[in-house]
């Protein structure tokens, strides 16, 4: 199997991960924030008073909340865009097309460390493991780009080694250009 066959599989199953890692982040807490009625349960804090048994909260920022769903969101939409292009592509891809997912991919990791960061016990496990599968996705992802390019270099050589060989063998034998009629005359003519 050739290599850039490997790297494909590899990007598509990885795909398919972040796709269901994406899913164990925006489940979660959605129903989190539904079931707290639009707060984010995320550092909140709170003290207990003894007098009444009620609870006094002091609910954080709905950012905390907001920024791991958007971003959950996210790699779920573009894991299923990904997974759909990869399946569906049958030439090579150009060489902005792999640099667009390395980029991609860079950001995807971004996204997913800053929301694995802000995410606490709770919910670790898919957004560290997004993290995890995001940061393999934009490595298989800059593998393609380099394997690309250098099979592209390779290619440029051959045609310049082929002309290069061409030219050689016309002239092959023969130390200067044949002589012609008209040129045979004029060297008498100067004599």
């Amino acid at each position: 199997m050739a290599l850039a066959n490997v790297l494909l599989l590899s990007q598509i199953a990885g795909h398919v991960l972040l796709f269901i890692l994406s899913l164990c982040i925006v489940l979660p807490l959605s129903i989190n924030v539904h079931q707290f009625c639009g707060h984010c349960l995320l550092f909140t804090t709170g003290k207990w008073r003894e007098e009444d048994g009620m609870f006094d909260v002091n609910w954080a920022s709905y950012g905390f909340c907001s920024f791991p769903l958007v971003t959950g969101v996210l790699l779920f939409i573009i894991s299923v865009v990904q997974i759909y292009r990869y399946v569906r592509m049958k030439d090579e891809e150009s060489f902005i097309a792999l640099f667009v997912d390395v980029v991609l991919g860079i950001w995807m990791l971004a996204m997913s460390i800053l929301s694995a960061i802000f995410i606490t016990l709770g919910f670790i496990f898919g957004a560290w493991g997004a993290f995890a599968i995001s940061v393999g996705i934009g490595v298989i992802a800059l593998l393609k780009l380099i394997h690309n390019h250098q099979v592209r270099n390779i290619k440029v050589s051959m045609y310049l080694e082929r002309q290069r060989l061409v030219n050689q063998e016309q002239f092959e034998g023969r130390s200067s250009p044949p002589l012609t009629s008209g040129a045979a005359s004029d060297s008498d003519q100067n004599k």
